[in-house]
């Protein structure tokens, strides 16, 4: 099966914000990809069986994971899915990689894959705050 490869330059602006937000309201089942840039995915609402680097697993309102530049994943089906789509070049993290590095759990973003959680789930209070941070990322 061939991985389709999702360039950073059908996203991402030249000389724009490496960093940019997408809504879907009625995200569907897509087929095997990887992306150039880095993927944080937050369901808003409903359910996706979601296929990560081989891995299979049912993803629900407040998941939050991370899908990192070559790694290739899928949506095999949805259910009423609502989600946002958080992409981020490298360079949106230029100048930080010390600070991401003292932080254990945002280490993997510049030394690699290496050890870490592919899905967290987000309570209700984070979900609130996650929510308002996207929503006011995809107006600006």
């Amino acid at each position: 099966m061939d991985t389709k490869v999702l360039a950073s330059a059908d996203f991402f602006e030249e000389g724009g914000p490496p960093i940019c937000v997408h809504y879907n309201a009625q995200h569907g089942k897509s087929g095997l990809h990887q992306h150039e840039f880095i993927e944080l995915v937050y369901i808003k609402h409903g359910a996706a069986l979601h296929s990560h680097e081989g891995e299979t697993q049912v993803l629900t309102t407040g998941d939050v994971f991370v899908i990192l530049p070559g790694e290739r994943h899928a949506y095999i089906s949805t259910s009423n899915t609502a989600l946002y789509n958080c992409l981020f070049t490298r360079e949106a993290f230029a100048g930080a990689e010390n600070l991401m590095g003292d932080m254990p759990g945002l280490r993997w973003l510049t030394a690699g894959r290496g050890e870490r959680s592919t899905r967290v789930r987000a309570g209700l209070s984070d979900s609130q705050e996650i929510l308002m941070i996207l929503e006011k990322m995809t107006w600006e």
